[in-house]
């Protein structure tokens, strides 16, 4: 019933996406369809404004050549002779580009000048007719597109004056070519055609033709046009583009959209049942990740209080234990964290070889399992612990670096009838228990009793006091003497913690050192420590008296701290501290780790004066070969 009802729902929100879709498409295209009403009348606008501006620039050319020409005539002495006036014309024409110049006097005779062969002849207009002179006499300029040497050209007619009196008329020919070039400006409006037409629609100029040639009217429905005549010639001037681009503009962006939303409908359906899919697995995924654990595939603490209790409330003969690596921080740390999980991945393996059936164990995070035992004897859970851990410390991290593996294990026998079958408090004893012996070489285990929950209890304190014992300064410095035994003098000295509290007490070394080292917080001391001995030796040499080398104790933890050397060297900066003047002790357990790695360290203190020795010696590892490294 559940699973149908999910499956209803999830076809109601599909629909409803599905319906989204299909209303943002219509809307779209109605929004479209308007836009494209709009850029049809911009267009025709444009289109307006197109044909007036080059309207307006022929005009204006026009204009220029009949003030030009004007400007000739005003130098022109008519009273010379025509050989006389062609000669004159040449000159004045040099500047200019007319082709051919006329001029003509009122009897109808005159002289043509070809400026391009640079001669002329003379000629009467009855014989050689190119206009009816009457209007250009009575003081009228003209402008005409004549047809010379088989090629359309212009022809620009002005009267000529002596004084206020019309004594004849100039005649100018000059080319298509400045009103082609008009017509090739860009538009207003992509993709139209400009053509200049005379009165019977014929296409004189067009900006897609060559100069000078006329072809027959055009006539196309879909054609949106916009005329505007010139002012001074028998012409106007057309600029026409294609209606049906902007249809089939509409038309394209519609396919276009209905191909788009059918696109996303496909994908959003497979996008649907994709995710379907996925929230399927992310399902399952998530119950797995809820009772196992990712790396190592086994029960996770919640896989474990299920099956602990079926199994608790079969019998009562159970035990509980937890089981740790020391320093497997270290381990993820300096080897990686793939070669850290591979461990992880041998202990559950060990595990599930030495369980029995009605027994269950589980990997909550890190390197925290534990597991159930199916007995309370004492001496039969020692030999099978023992068992476990000594499997799991024959594994080698590399095949070509031994590092010992210790285990610390927490035992706590069930009391079914007590207090006890509280299983947060259970598992809290183990680690209580497995505390105690975090601190000892060795695969270690102990049981739980009164006395560690005592012990566990200080720890709990020491931990909440410990950084805002730091920050007071509550840890002293304590210098212990070292004598040479020949000389019987002293040599230098070692520093050494003591955790003195506001009201004088002191807490021995060993009550808070195993536990820093356990939780990381002997890296902060330490270096505090190796502040407070730099401090010290700058004090003594400032007040005068003789400085003898003093060692100061640095944990394993610290010294592979990538930034190690530069805060040492910025202290011995801070405090003026010269070579020799104090010494690094290590211990012998650094040497599980990569010795190349420690000869760097090693070596690297030397060069900033720091003296090494090593503390501790013979209480484990490979002493002399420590030593000689």
């Amino acid at each position: 019933m559940k699973k149908k009802y999910e499956s209803k729902k999830i076809l109601v929100s599909f629909s409803l996406v599905l319906g989204v879709i299909i209303t943002v498409v219509g809307i779209l295209l109605v929004i479209f369809y308007f836009k494209s009403l709009s850029e049809r009348e911009n267009m025709k606008k444009n289109l307006n404004l197109s044909s007036e501006k080059y309207a307006e620039l022929i005009d204006l050319q026009i204009k220029e050549n009949l003030a030009t020409i004007n400007a000739i005539t005003t130098f022109l002495n008519t009273d010379y002779s025509l050989e006389e006036i062609a000669n004159n014309l040449i000159i004045e024409n040099e500047r200019n580009r007319f082709s051919k110049m006329l001029y003509v006097r009122m009897n109808y005779k005159g002289i043509l000048v070809d400026m391009e062969k640079n001669e002329y002849r003379t000629i009467t207009l009855s014989k050689d007719p190119f206009f009816e002179l009457e209007e250009v006499l009575k003081g009228e300029s003209k402008v005409k597109i004549i047809t010379l040497d088989k090629k359309e050209s212009l022809c620009y007619i002005v009267p000529v004056y002596d004084g206020k009196e019309v004594v004849g008329a100039m005649f100018a020919v000059d080319t298509l070519r400045s009103f082609q070039n008009i017509l090739k400006i860009p538009s207003y409006i992509n993709d139209c055609v400009i053509e200049l037409k005379n009165q019977e629609g014929e296409v004189i100029l067009s900006s897609s033709n060559e100069e000078g040639i006329t072809t027959k009217k055009r006539e196309k429905e879909e054609e949106v046009v916009a005329i505007h005549e010139v002012e001074n010639g028998d012409w106007y001037v057309s600029v026409s583009t294609d209606s049906m681009m902007q249809d089939d503009a509409f038309r394209s962006m519609t396919i276009v959209i209905i191909g788009m939303a059918l696109f996303i409908s496909i994908l959003y359906g497979g996008l649907f049942l994709y995710m379907i899919n996925v929230i399927y697995k992310g399902k399952e995924r998530v119950n797995y990740l809820a009772f196992y654990n990712p790396i190592t595939g086994i029960l996770n603490k919640n896989g474990f209080l299920q099956e602990f209790s079926k199994l608790t409330s079969k019998s009562e003969e159970y035990t509980f234990v937890v089981l740790n690596i020391r320093d497997f921080k270290f381990i993820n740390h300096y080897f990686g964290y793939a070669v850290g999980n591979q461990l992880l991945c041998h202990i559950a393996k060990v595990l599930k070889a030495e369980l029995k059936e009605e027994e269950v164990f589980y990997h909550k995070e890190s390197d925290r399992f534990g597991f159930l035992l199916h007995t309370q004897e004492k001496q039969e859970i020692i030999e099978r612990v023992q068992r476990m851990m000594e499997k799991i410390s024959e594994y080698q991290l590399l095949p070509e670096q031994r590092y010992p593996i210790s285990c610390y294990c927490g035992i706590k026998i069930l009391h079914m009838f007590s207090k006890d079958l509280d299983v947060e408090e259970m598992i809290d004893r183990a680690q209580f228990a497995r505390l105690s012996v975090h601190e000892h070489h060795g695969n270690q285990y102990a049981f739980y009793d009164e006395d560690i929950y005592k012990k566990a209890q200080k720890k709990n304190e020491i931990e909440k006091q410990m950084n805002k014992a730091l920050e007071s300064e509550e840890f002293k410095i304590y210098i212990q003497p070292k004598y040479d035994l020949k000389t019987e003098k002293i040599c230098g000295g070692e520093a050494l913690v003591r955790w003195q509290l506001k009201d004088g007490k002191i807490v021995p070394p060993m009550d808070f050192i195993p536990i820093f080292e356990q939780n990381g917080f002997i890296s902060k001391l330490d270096l505090y420590m190796f502040e407070k001995v730099c401090q010290f030796q700058h004090e003594r040499k400032k007040e005068g008296f003789q400085v003898y080398p003093l060692s100061v104790n640095q944990s394993k933890i610290l010294i592979l701290e990538k930034d190690y050397i530069q805060k040492i060297r910025a202290l011995m900066e801070k405090y003026e501290i010269l070579e020799g003047e104090i010494i690094v002790e290590i211990t012998e357990s650094i040497s599980t780790t990569d010795m190349l790695e420690v000869e760097n360290i090693i070596e690297s203190l030397h060069k900033i004066g720091i003296g090494i020795s090593m503390d501790d010696f013979g209480s484990g590892y490979s002493s002399l070969n420590v030593l000689r490294e």
